[in-house]
């Protein structure tokens, strides 16, 4: 009787134990899985699987126009075109938990975006509500749903809930700037209907975005703690409720394209396990209710490099032929030689090649991320960033590729640039939590800050004075192009930088930048006069996007890496 009651009394504090720190079962494990392309036309915006996996639904995007297509996933040629191609942008699709309707958000002529419901198997659209600025989630027992809402004048997001026709709305919790919901992802409902999951931004200091979890009666807001990411895409509950499944990116990468992964958080101890791990950009992740199919859209980018004289941008010869050349970093070495990103067996590495297109050779040769070199004007270094050791930082190698030196030691080093002396690099780091630009010898040793802001990548100017970077002052002002001292500060001069654009350079006699724009799918090359002029489109392309550009030092050539971005939906399921 004694040792009864004691096992007795173990079990009841167990299981008392057990209820007040919430522990539950072992979270569902997706370590096997197979992937499988829904899509091959390389043009999907946005997708969602059925509740049972039977069916998917995705938007395509064609000369401006999108479509929004429905598809059992066991058969390739039975699409059906539930909207029409036409103008305007969605933004999420979500299916209804008996997969009898496909709930979306769009926006047509630049007005806000609103969510409709239209039958999977087609029919006429009912509009539910206006001025949503996520994905719908729709509870479980399809009652009820949730999105995110903006509201600039207030400078603050709402999660918002309401009945499944969209009436009457309740505000269930409320951030407030510089803290936010993030906006063009989307909430997910708990398998119990009891709790939601939901995307937040801290837009300080020390920027970051997590997943924090409401409760539906009360509102209350609760992060899971220690899991930051620069950028997480829409989660999804798994069907224990032990987990979410999302996609998030643990460096920044030139582009917009983050390379995120499909990762796993445990709740509620917040535990981070990596699904995918790959050189693809993964976003727009739904889940099946048995969690046994992960839907998402895998983005990728084709590109080669190709050398034009300068004054003749668009007379190009392209000298390089393996889809993905440069497309996360070039630069021209003071020989006329060209530095560069590629591709190959998963695996991120640097080249270097002549102008002509001959001798192409492999500098580095390791596992992960090598991209964004510069080459020192005495040509005996290139200084890149990896994740060779664990972490993005900064190394340098010799011309040759030998003698492999780390040189920073900080959270997410990258854009390198040697000034013109050789003796520096500059380059940008979140090693203060934001991303400024710090200095650091060329032989490594404790970085220098220049900057204290929101900071773009760094290009240092022909004689080595100035730095050009983008930049923006707080959370709620918009982006400039900005000229600073060599030695930091604030900036000296600004200029608009337009939407979409990136990859500023400086020209070579030091009086103008040049950055590439691009709009609708297309990109050209804009040059910025510094004497305060209006900026001047110097390239007419008409299709493809530039992801990078260099300037040969004389200034006579210029090499850019062109190609374009490949969308589509993949399925991985459980094996």
């Amino acid at each position: 009787m004694v040792i009864a009651t004691v096992v007795v009394g173990i079990a009841i504090s167990v299981f008392g134990i057990y209820k007040l720190r919430g522990w539950k079962r072992p979270m569902v494990s997706f370590e096997n899985f197979k992937a499988t392309n829904l899509t091959t036309n390389g043009k999907v915006v946005t997708a969602a699987i059925s509740p049972d996996g039977k069916d998917f639904a995705y938007v395509t995007a064609d000369g401006g126009k999108q479509t929004l297509s429905f598809r059992p996933v066991a058969t390739n040629n039975s699409n059906i075109d539930i909207v029409p191609s036409s103008e305007g942008d969605y933004l999420g699709l979500s299916f209804s938990p008996d997969g009898k309707f496909i709930y979306y958000v769009r926006s047509v002529g630049g007005e806000s975006n609103d969510a409709f419901k239209i039958p999977a198997a087609g029919g006429a659209p009912v509009r539910l509500v206006r001025d949503v600025a996520s994905a719908v989630a729709l509870s479980t027992d399809g009652k009820h749903m949730a999105y995110v809402r903006n509201y600039p004048a207030q400078t603050e997001t709402a999660l918002i809930v309401s009945p499944i026709d969209g009436f009457p709305e309740r505000k269930l919790a409320v951030m407030k700037s510089p803290s936010g919901f993030v906006i063009n992802s989307g909430p997910a409902w708990s398998p119990d209907d009891k709790q939601i999951a939901a995307l937040s931004e801290e837009n300080g200091s020390a920027p970051y975005q997590q997943v924090v979890i409401i409760g539906v009666a009360d509102g209350r807001v609760r992060s899971i703690d220690n899991v930051r990411w620069p950028q997480i895409g829409r989660a999804s509950w798994v069907h224990d409720g032990n987990s979410l499944v999302v996609t998030a990116s643990e460096h920044e990468s030139p582009q917009e394209l983050s390379y995120a992964q499909v990762w796993q958080i445990s709740y509620p101890s917040g535990q981070t396990k990596r699904i995918t791990n790959d050189l693809a950009d993964y976003h727009q992740l739904t889940l099946t209710r048995d969690s046994r199919q992960i839907l998402v859209i895998q983005n990728e980018r084709q590109a080669n490099l190709s050398i034009a004289p300068a004054g003749d941008e668009q007379k190009a010869a392209q000298i390089t032929s393996g889809n993905s050349d440069g497309f996360d970093g070039l630069s021209f070495a003071p020989d006329g030689r060209i530095s560069y990103s590629a591709v190959a067996n998963g695996e991120q590495n640097l080249w270097m090649i002549d102008s002509d297109g001959k001798n192409p050779r492999q500098l580095t040769n390791t596992q992960g991320i090598n991209r964004t070199p510069s080459v020192s004007p005495d040509r005996k270094f290139v200084v890149f960033s990896s994740d060779r050791s664990g972490a993005m930082h900064l190394w340098r190698i010799d011309i040759d590729g030998n003698h492999p030196v780390e040189l920073t030691h900080e959270e997410g080093d990258a854009h390198p640039q040697i000034t013109p002396d050789g003796k520096w690099v500059i380059y940008r780091s979140y090693k203060r939590g934001n991303p400024n630009l710090f200095r650091v010898s060329i032989n490594g040793g404790t970085p220098i800050a220049l900057t204290d802001g929101n900071v773009g990548p760094p290009d240092v100017s022909p004689d080595g004075k100035f730095i050009a970077c983008s930049y923006r002052g707080n959370a709620i002002s918009t982006t400039k192009l900005v000229v600073i001292s060599i030695d930091g500060g604030e900036p000296l001069q600004g200029f608009e930088f337009p939407p979409d654009s990136a990859d500023y350079r400086w020209a070579s006699d030091g009086r103008s930048l040049t950055y590439v724009r691009t709009v609708e799918g297309t990109s050209n090359i804009w040059r910025q006069p510094l004497d305060g002029g209006p900026p001047q489109q110097i390239t007419n392309f008409n299709s493809e996007q530039i992801f990078a550009t260099d300037w040969s030092s004389e200034g006579k050539w210029l090499v850019y890496s062109k190609g374009k971005r490949i969308s589509d939906a993949i399925l991985l399921s459980g094996i």
